[in-house]
């Protein structure tokens, strides 16, 4: 639906091949964000992972008194990117065995990725958005906040 948008005209010069690598950036940053944004929902309804009961919700996960060990970030990354570099290298064929799973015609898959793309912008703008507030006045849930219902992080 918002089609090809580029504001700041770092696609003037550039050829398929960078447009490429551009998208699938934008993609890759749009699924980061969309996990970004349901881990602070559930981490500030209070859920955690067996273990991580005294981690704070929020930035106070990375940044405060009871943050994140160092050792345990240092392995999350490494994993991810781990996962990361295996998707990669097999993410055409991947792609295609669940394109031919699907059973889904050129239309629809064309409609699906451009879903996919504008949802990941969406969460990059959310999460961007919740931590701007958390780091304004630590109440990152606005709509909460004008709704009388205080979520505390």
């Amino acid at each position: 639906p918002l089609g090809f948008f580029d504001p700041l005209g770092l696609m003037d010069n550039a050829d398929e091949e960078m447009f490429t690598w551009w998208r699938q950036a934008e993609l890759k940053h749009g699924r980061i964000a969309q996990m970004a944004v349901l881990g602070h929902i559930i981490t500030a309804k209070g859920d955690r992972f067996p273990g991580a009961e005294g981690i704070p919700a929020g930035l106070g996960a990375f940044f405060g008194p009871d943050h994140i060990p160092t050792r345990v970030l240092a392995e999350m990354f490494l994993f991810i990117g781990l996962l990361d570099i295996g998707y990669t290298s097999r993410q055409a064929e991947l792609e295609q065995i669940h394109l031919e799973k699907s059973k889904w015609d050129a239309k629809t898959i064309a409609r699906k990725r451009a879903v996919e793309l504008n949802q990941g912008r969406a969460a990059m703008m959310g999460i961007w958005g919740l931590v701007t507030h958390e780091m304004i006045d630590g109440k990152p849930y606005v709509i909460n906040e004008l709704m009388g219902m205080h979520v505390s992080i």
